[in-house]
């Protein structure tokens, strides 16, 4: 691989804020706002799997934080499973 040797003006010249124009200014800021309102959308989206999340968990009859199972009603089960007697405590 060929090194580039660059020298401390040509870094400095790089590296150096310049003033940008308007036009230039606020197509950036469009840019920047359009990142924004996907990120908006994408919170407010996984806001409602949280919730959709939640409602299939209490559907499914888990208790609150440990999730341990009580009785599944047979259309909430999984069609293999639907046939088969839980084991009892």
């Amino acid at each position: 691989m060929k090194r580039i040797k660059i020298t401390e003006d040509q870094l400095k010249r790089i590296t150096e804020n310049k003033p940008i124009s308007p036009q230039e200014k606020k197509k950036v800021d469009d840019a920047i706002a359009s990142i924004d309102a996907v990120i908006k959308a994408e919170e407010e989206k996984l806001e409602l799997l949280k919730k959709h999340r939640q409602g299939l968990i209490q559907q499914l009859g888990y208790k609150d934080v440990d999730y341990s199972l009580q009785k599944l009603p047979g259309n909430l089960r999984f069609p293999e499973f639907r046939d088969e007697t839980p084991p009892t405590e």
